[in-house]
């Protein structure tokens, strides 16, 4: 499980983001991987997707972090590109 800003990473619609080799992987309830580590950033889910990124990197900004650059999409629950990941973050937000 990945602890992310403050804390550990709660659950959300059955999946948590842990990490792997530096990138984002997400497990479940029973903590089996059901997507691989294959973005440099995701959110957790919500309605049946997560957005995620690759080529993003962390920044600090004090206590927190945020992520920049790379490109955006987003992916449901098996891991399928919903949104491909081609777009700048603010046009994946919109979508």
């Amino acid at each position: 499980m990945a602890t992310l800003d403050n804390g550990p990473d709660p659950f959300a619609e059955g999946l948590v983001r842990s990490r792997r080799a530096g990138r984002i992987l997400y497990v479940d309830v029973h903590f089996r991987e059901v997507i691989g580590p294959r973005y440099d950033w995701g959110w957790p889910f919500a309605q049946g997707r997560a957005l995620v990124c690759r080529g993003c990197r962390p920044l600090q900004d004090g206590e927190h972090s945020r992520v920049s650059g790379g490109r955006w999409g987003w992916i449901d629950r098996q891991g399928r590109e919903v949104v491909p990941v081609q777009l700048r973050e603010a046009q994946a937000r919109a979508r």
